[in-house]
């Protein structure tokens, strides 16, 4: 049997001020009590930047930000057999 790919878009903001790093508290599973950069899923039909705006408003209230480029693009794909 074939496995059944399901792929996932992520999309991640780095904000960087002088010295410092925005991080993000995660208090859910499954990463609970770990800090990560602001981010989140696509929704579908959704592009990279309108996934960034929106997952960064939602997790931090900041919606006044310029995407100054593309740091990194990561590909990870999780396989299941049905």
């Amino acid at each position: 049997m074939l496995p059944d790919i399901q792929v996932k878009v992520s999309v991640v903001g780095l904000f960087v001020e002088g010295d410092e790093v925005l991080l993000i508290h995660q208090i859910m599973l499954p990463e609970a009590d770990c800090w990560d950069l602001p981010g989140g899923r696509l929704e579908p039909g959704e592009s990279l930047l309108d996934g960034l705006v929106r997952e960064v408003k939602e997790e931090t209230g900041l919606d006044n930000f310029q995407v100054q480029g593309l740091l990194t693009i990561v590909e990870n794909r999780d396989f299941e057999t049905r």
